[in-house]
């Protein structure tokens, strides 16, 4: 979703639970400079965070909607024959090529390949569109299981992810 609509979106939802930009990012377990980036509308979460929040705001009773940060299409979906988290999978299933599957989904080949492979996190917003194509064709695409939980002494795989898609220009003021 782009940004102003995004801004809109988010303050609407947050004027509506009556909370400050403190209280909810504190109940969605973000950081509060991360939730004021989304509300901002300069970055948007990726998967890993928008799960995070939605934990979150389940054990709040907030209801959280992907509709925050995407906007459905409507389009009748098929009926369920086949549920994966595996984009690679998706896509064998339809019988489509990288190329044909990116551009119905509104994503380059390139950046498909490389959330095929795990070496870029989704975008929540990507995520949804996938989604919603998937169930299109009968298709239900799950989320990816989370990352490791980190523990004290005990051995565990170190996990990065941003918490959010920084827009190209904004990292650059950043670096400087």
């Amino acid at each position: 979703m782009k940004g102003r609509q995004q801004k809109l979106r988010l303050i609407a939802f947050r004027n509506s639970l009556g909370l400050t930009r403190i209280e909810l990012s504190k109940l969605l377990l973000v950081e509060y400079d991360t939730w004021g980036s989304y509300e901002n509308g300069c970055s948007e979460p990726t998967l890993t965070f928008w799960l995070k929040m939605k934990s979150g705001a389940d054990q709040n009773n907030i209801h959280l909607d992907e509709s925050l940060f995407y906007q459905k299409v409507k389009k009748e979906d098929k009926e369920i024959t086949f549920t994966t988290n595996s984009l690679k999978e998706l896509r064998e299933k339809l019988g489509l090529s990288r190329e044909v599957i990116s551009k119905e989904c509104k994503i380059t080949s390139n950046a498909w390949g490389r959330y095929e492979r795990g070496e870029r996190g989704l975008l929540a917003s990507t995520y949804f569109r996938i989604k919603d194509y998937s169930l299109g064709h009968g298709v239900e695409l799950l989320p990816p299981p989370p990352p490791p939980i980190k523990s004290e002494g005990v051995d565990r795989i170190e996990v990065f992810e941003p918490e959010c898609y920084v827009k190209p220009s904004l990292r650059l003021c950043l670096q400087r």
